[in-house]
């Protein structure tokens, strides 16, 4: 279940979108959140003899991603772990992903040529992180929904690397880490912190922004300055 794929520069898949290179309200979260500050870091662990969250690792070089394929439904951590890339010098723009859910019946290929409006009709923007350096890692931790799945590399690029997965069943209840309290994105990718964020801990994000495709619960994320 847990076997990585290894992609390799021949074979990965590379789609030429029809999106403009110009960032997203969407991808414009994620940013914000590491505007803010937020790195996304951190494994979460259940306490003894309860169901733990699974834990996956996406990886990503300059050959493409190795992406699990299939990963369990529910609560999920993900540790994103990034190579070094010195021989790109200046040109290394680093590692942005976007994680999706496709709508029931939807393949990634007619999502990819719906254009814009594909992100708001055809899928579901279960999260994502802010631009890291090659050889830097995070993590987080998202619940995703049984279904067809994609992870997107840099999709500020008019060549971004894609890679699907699949979500199943999950096996159990997982529980969620506690946050210590809330931060409001939006609308107008505003950020609303609480009187005692101080940049570290686990804190629960909410996207409130009606005009975006990520709007709602974005999980619960561990936060370093």
């Amino acid at each position: 279940m847990y076997a990585r794929r290894h992609v390799s520069t021949a074979n990965r898949h590379r789609v030429e979108p029809t999106f403009p290179p110009r960032p997203h309200r969407w991808r414009t979260v994620v940013a914000a959140l590491a505007a803010a500050g937020a790195v996304f870091a951190g494994a979460y662990h259940a306490d003894a003899g309860e169901y733990r969250r699974p834990q996956i690792t996406i990886s990503a070089s300059a050959q493409g991603l190795a992406v699990p394929s299939e990963v369990p439904g529910g609560l999920v951590d993900i540790t994103l772990e990034t190579e070094a890339d010195e021989a790109a010098g200046a040109e290394n723009v680093g590692h942005h992903l976007v994680i999706a859910r496709l709508n029931d019946g939807v393949t990634l290929e007619e999502a990819m040529a719906a254009g814009d409006a594909a992100f708001t009709t055809m899928m579901t923007v279960k999260g994502g992180n802010g631009t890291i350096a090659a050889g830097e890692s995070l993590a987080m931790t998202l619940d995703l929904q049984p279904g067809n799945y994609f992870v997107l590399d840099n999709p500020q690029l008019p060549d971004p690397v894609i890679e699907t997965f699949v979500v199943v069943e999950p096996t159990g209840v997982a529980p969620a880490p506690e946050a210590e309290g809330t931060v409001h994105i939006g609308p107008n990718m505003v950020i609303s912190v609480p009187e005692n964020f101080d940049g570290t801990g686990v804190w629960h994000f909410v996207n409130d922004d009606p005009a975006s495709s990520a709007v709602g619960d974005l999980g619960k994320i561990r936060v370093r300055r």
